[in-house]
């Protein structure tokens, strides 16, 4: 319910995107504690730690990337050596 209602929510399309009052009618919005209380979301916990992981991974590329051109543009480095 919660991932249908922010899908409809993100629509671009004005025409198509849900109303705010619809939104607050939505069965997500108004369930009660104890049924959203019933979801299991470690897996949902798992799959968040994974996506942080990878972002400081990709930041210590893109990071390594800036210092080399950087590096490059100074004519102080070669990213490649001819032998």
């Amino acid at each position: 319910d919660a991932k249908n209602l922010i899908s409809r929510m993100l629509t671009v399309d004005p025409e198509k995107r849900i109303t705010a009052e619809a939104a607050l009618r939505s069965s997500w919005i108004n369930s009660d504690e104890d049924s959203l209380g019933g979801n299991e979301l470690s897996a949902n916990m798992k799959d968040l730690k994974d996506l942080r992981n990878a972002k400081r991974k990709i930041k210590g590329v893109v990071n390594t990337i800036i210092a080399t051109n950087k590096l490059q543009s100074i004519g102080g480095f070669r990213a490649y050596q001819d032998f």
